[in-house]
């Protein structure tokens, strides 16, 4: 049986057996049981549809990192040695790159880097910002000069 925790929405797998249902009817455990769909995050851990979060660019670069490395890099070593000792075969070569070629279009494909939103301010708004950092950092502006 599935249960939540409906602050984090993460769900278990619980055993469906009259220890475990006593031990969710107690309330000790913050979970509640869950029939919904689920899905996995990035992170490992079963979500509720819907919730898992999403990597952050950083972890994007890490795993796709490791990606590399581990599935582009053997790829990478055959061709430059067969390249440089000239032990392709005819067509080989091209094979070859296309597999290189696929593969990190697959990572990529996979592993998409999040999507960041840039808001651009319009003209004043810039103006207007500019002149509160200005006098935010000392810079003591007159705006006009007052006669006795």
């Amino acid at each position: 049986m599935y249960v939540i925790n409906e602050q984090t929405k993460i769900v278990n797998i619980w055993a469906d057996t009259d220890k475990n249902r006593k031990r969710l009817a107690s309330g000790k455990y913050d979970v509640v049981e869950y029939t919904g769909e689920v899905e996995q995050g990035y992170d490992g851990f079963l979500y509720a549809k819907g919730y898992a979060p999403a990597p952050t660019y950083e972890e994007v670069e890490a795993i796709r990192a490791g990606l590399y490395r581990n599935q582009v890099d053997p790829l990478m070593a055959e061709y430059n040695r067969k390249k440089t000792f000239n032990l392709f075969e005819e067509g080989e070569e091209e094979a070859l790159l296309a597999e290189i070629e696929a593969k990190v279009a697959e990572i990529k494909e996979n592993n998409p880097y999040p999507v960041v939103e840039v808001i651009i301010p319009e003209a004043n708004e810039t103006a207007e910002n500019e002149e509160s950092a200005a006098i935010g950092k000392g810079d003591l502006r007159v705006e006009e000069e007052i006669e006795d």
